[in-house]
């Protein structure tokens, strides 16, 4: 793909990205999820959430663009190439240049444009093969500002996972919720791979989205963020439970 290609992508993943309206009831405050990002991974391992840390882990990097069929209401930007003014604006908030692989996702959330960057995992975390991001947001044409500054993920499974373990040396995905305060909620999504992501709210809403090997944002309808479940189709009939991390649903 010409760099001129890649730049016009880039640019519409600035655009409004309009997906049905869904509207959320229930509120994590943001005490509670500041509380969370910053629990040590010995409380995290009390939760029932992420239990099981095996192996040496990494992340899936996106490497080939992608357009996503419109069906799916994603919304989502190659990282191959780091051009265009969105990309621009966002290094300028930033305050620094940052290599291409640092960029996991980013992409339209309604009015606003979400971008997920990778960062040094803290020691613990990385040694038992898990890594960590940061989530910037920007309103309509504004500049970035780094809304979350440290998510884990590859970290472990679920409780009751029986696929999880043995993908987890290749790389589970990230994975985060955000809640805006109009009430829409969006599903941020990346370093999957190939693999078939699929979307279930605690309502019974199902969204099957496909393969985001470039990563991918969706809005959801649901009044339970954190009851979303993210499954990753690893073969027919085979998926494993992307967890939700502690800070991982962003309000505000």
């Amino acid at each position: 793909m010409s760099e001129r290609d890649m730049s016009h992508l880039l640019d519409r993943a600035a655009g409004s990205g309009e997906l049905p309206p869904g509207f959320v009831e229930r509120v994590v405050t943001r005490g509670e999820a500041r509380a969370r990002r910053r629990w040590a991974p010995s409380a995290a391992a009390a939760t029932a959430a992420i239990i099981v840390a095996v192996g040496v882990g990494y992340a899936v990097r996106p490497t080939e663009p992608g357009g996503f069929p419109s069906g799916h209401g994603v919304a989502g930007t190659p990282t191959g190439d780091l051009t265009g003014d969105l990309v621009r604006r966002l290094r300028q908030s930033v305050g620094a240049e940052f290599a291409t692989d640092r960029l996991l996702v980013v992409g339209a959330a309604g009015d606003e444009t979400v971008a997920v960057l990778r960062r040094d995992a803290r020691p613990d975390e990385a040694h038992v093969g898990g890594r960590a991001a940061e989530v910037w947001m920007a309103r309509g044409p504004g500049m970035f500002h780094r809304a979350v500054d440290y998510i884990s993920y590859d970290l472990g499974c679920t409780a009751d996972d029986s696929v999880c373990p043995g993908m987890r040396p290749a790389g589970l995905g990230f994975a985060a919720i955000r809640r805006q305060p109009s009430g829409r909620t969006f599903v941020v999504v990346a370093a999957t791979g190939s693999h078939e992501v699929t979307i279930r709210t605690a309502e019974g809403e199902t969204k099957n989205v496909g393969p985001i090997p470039t990563g991918g944002i969706v809005e959801v309808a649901t009044k339970h963020p954190w009851q979303i479940r993210l499954e990753i189709a690893t073969a027919p009939g085979q998926a494993y439970v992307l967890p939700i991390p502690p800070g991982g649903v962003i309000e505000g």
